[in-house]
Order: C-alpha cells, then structure tokens, then sequence
C-alpha cells in the first residue's frame, strides 16, 4: 500500500504544478505573524510553503515525494529566492529517527534567530495511518518548545459519506475530538481553536467536512 500511495503522489504532482495558496493557509495568516517560522509538513507543491515565504516568513516545506520536491527546489533556484527563508526537503515522516534529526534540525535553526515554530500541516493527518501519526506528533512534542504551535487542518468522521473528487489513494477520516483529547493529554499542546464544519475548502463541487485545529505547545 505505501508503495502505491507514494506512487500515486508522485504522478498527482508531475501534473499538478503550483496553485495558489490554499484556504487554510491564507487562514492561518491571519492568525499568526512573520515571528513564525514555518514547518509546512506535507508540502506537496508547495502551494503553501511559497506562500508563507511571498509574505514575509520563513518556511521549509517538508514530504517524501521526489518529485514534489524537486521541482519545488529548481523554482526556489529559477526564481531566485532566498535559499535562507524557503527550503525544501526530501523527508519520509514514518521514519521515526530521520524525521527527528530533521525536526530538530530546523527548529534549531529558527531559534537562533529567535523566531518561534509553527508546525503546518494540510490534508496531511487524513493521508497517514495512525502509526505513522504517533511518529509524527511524538517527534513533533519532543522538539517543539513552549509558544510553539500546531496547526493542522483535516477529513473528518463526519466526511465518510462525502463525495470525493480524487480518489485511488490511501485515505482515512479522524475523530477531530479524540485527536484534541490526544493533543492536550499526550502530547503536552493547548488547544487554542478547534472548528469543524463545511465551507472551508471547496473545489469543483467537493465540500468535505473538515476540522481546523491550532494548538500551542505547553
């Protein structure tokens, strides 16, 4: 299955090159400043990575795609952009060790230049399975200091039943309450918003239900 899910991704973003930013991050920019520094997991074409970075933050964009990857770094370097406020990395989050070292890597790195972390993440959760989601948030807390945030947006257990534009890919839908319950009692985060609902991404007439979770580490 994770051969095929990977192979699927790579073909999706040899076709589909940068869109606009998507909803939740321009949500997200009107939550938190430029004293961010952006950990956008999951970057995929880094529709959003580019964002954060076009309005004044700093961003790495981070997933296990080449291809994503690759072209994302030959537009860094085409247009010029400043290697020190966007990167790009190759990284498969379900390996615990590697995506530590990189995790702490740039979380390093932002805070010598005093910049706090704001782990991003989009339509990422629903795409993993709950193994990798335990790698994925115990690294996350063992390197995120207090101020930190977690900021995720995700299918639902309520979009089941929804109609999908994209399929032939590995997804799963998440109870939003329990993942906050995780969040505060294993994960040592406080929740700071936490919606769920319709109307927050819809693309050629999909409406999914989705939760948008922002949390701070304590």
């Amino acid at each position: 299955m994770e051969n095929t899910n990977l192979l699927y991704w790579d073909n999706f973003y040899k076709k589909h090159t940068n869109d606009s930013e998507s909803p939740f991050c321009k949500y997200v920019q009107s939550k938190i400043g430029a004293e961010y520094y952006v950990i956008d997991l999951g970057c995929g074409n880094g529709r959003d990575t580019f964002s954060f970075y076009k309005n004044g933050y700093y961003a790495v964009g981070i997933d296990r795609s080449h291809v994503a990857i690759s072209s994302n770094t030959l537009k860094v370097m085409e247009e010029k952009l400043s290697k020190q406020r966007i990167e790009f990395k190759c990284v498969d989050i379900s390996d615990e060790i590697t995506f530590l070292r990189e995790l702490q890597s740039i979380v390093k790195l932002a805070k010598k230049i005093e910049k706090n972390v704001a782990v991003y993440n989009r339509f990422l959760l629903h795409s993993i399975d709950e193994m990798t989601e335990k790698v994925l948030m115990t690294s996350i807390a063992k390197v995120l200091e207090k101020g930190d945030l977690f900021l995720s947006e995700f299918r639902t257990l309520e979009d089941i039943s929804n109609k999908k534009i994209y399929n032939g890919h590995y997804r799963r839908y998440i109870d939003s309450e329990k993942f906050a319950l995780d969040l505060c009692e294993r994960y040592d985060f406080d929740i700071i918003e936490l919606k769920k609902g319709y109307g927050f991404s819809v693309y050629k007439g999909e409406n999914p239900h989705l939760a948008r979770i922002i949390a701070e580490k304590q």
